[in-house]
């Protein structure tokens, strides 16, 4: 699940949900979240036109290419 960042506090990510979860049914896209800082897995921002982060999407593309 990926949450577009509204807020980053010292514990915690404030954001909506960017995409329809496979397994939870209780959320959705669109909806705000609040997670703690532990629950987050990965990150991705922009850098002009630099991709920084991103570390799942990364191994994904390298495993499909191989």
């Amino acid at each position: 699940m990926w949450l577009l960042v509204k807020e980053i506090g010292d514990e915690t990510v404030i954001g909506s949900l960017d995409n329809d979860p496979v397994y939870l049914r209780n959320v959705g896209a669109g909806d705000t979240l609040t997670i703690t800082i532990d629950q987050v897995n990965d990150w991705l921002y922009t850098d002009g036109d630099e991709m920084v982060g991103g570390f799942t999407t990364e191994a994904l593309t390298k495993g499909l290419a191989a």
